[in-house]
């Protein structure tokens, strides 16, 4: 059997699934929760893996792009041992104390033509229609699962189809 050069090995590793110890090690030490001290010790992309992983995910943006090179991607809000980050990119930003804090770092409010989706376990889609701002009007987008429109102000109004309004008269 050849043998094979560390890097040739390390390779071989990733690509079946073997890790060596330290790589245990840390996921192990992430599936029980790091502290927050060692949490901001990690480089920028372990902290955002070790928060994405262990953290609670309570608000997203998602957003979509026809720029060439930009693709898409999710925005988030996590909550993790008591603080808030905001997320993109593969980074995390913070920790915020507050959870308001992280919302207006990560900008979760701010609409475009590239918006697609907006999530929360914590507020309701008139809530979170309330409080963004839109930079055109016409844009469609779902809040919570519920189509949603600019109108001419940049705010957004829930979508109401024909039946709605009967639908909700009965119920």
């Amino acid at each position: 059997m050849a043998r094979m050069g560390r890097r040739a090995t390390w390779l071989n590793n990733q690509l079946t699934g073997r890790t060596n110890a330290h790589q245990n090690e840390k996921k192990i030490h992430r599936e029980k929760g790091m502290s927050l001290k060692e949490l901001m010790k990690l480089d920028d992309y372990e902290r955002f893996e070790v928060i994405e992983e262990v953290g609670e995910c309570l608000f997203a943006h998602y957003w979509t792009s026809d720029w060439p090179g930009y693709g898409s991607d999710v925005s988030c809000v996590y909550e993790y041992k008591n603080v808030y980050f905001s997320t993109c990119d593969s980074v995390a930003y913070g920790p915020h104390k507050t959870y308001e804090e992280a919302l207006e770092s990560g900008g979760m409010f701010q609409v475009n033509s590239t918006t697609r989706e907006l999530c929360s376990s914590e507020f309701r889609t008139e809530e979170i229609a309330a409080r963004c701002e839109c930079d055109e009007a016409g844009l469609k987008i779902l809040i919570n699962d519920e189509e949603c429109i600019s109108n001419k102000k940049g705010k957004l109004e829930l979508v109401e189809y024909e039946g709605d309004a009967e639908n909700s008269k009965r119920n």
